[in-house]
């Protein structure tokens, strides 16, 4: 069942909580969530990105930093 009362913001939170963000988990999402596909997909492929701590953030990487802060600010303010 198709649950559409929920925001991008939900669901996307839903799925990064989930114990696993298998392929399996990431097609019911899909098929529940068709309307953010292209979020869930983003989502799952920086969850499953190996990390490699010892390597120094780049100038990129900061750049992406900052701007998803400001971006989570702006809704944290727009919600208060």
């Amino acid at each position: 069942m198709s649950v559409t009362s929920f925001s991008e913001k939900d669901v996307l939170y839903a799925f990064s909580m989930e114990p696993s963000q298998s392929h399996d988990m990431l097609k019911k999402y899909l098929q529940d969530y068709p309307q953010y596909a292209a979020e869930l997909i983003d989502l799952s492929y920086e969850l499953s990105r190996e990390l490699d701590e010892d390597r120094p953030l780049s100038d990129e990487d900061r750049a992406l930093i900052d701007s998803a802060l400001a971006k989570y600010y702006e809704v944290l303010d727009a919600s208060t």
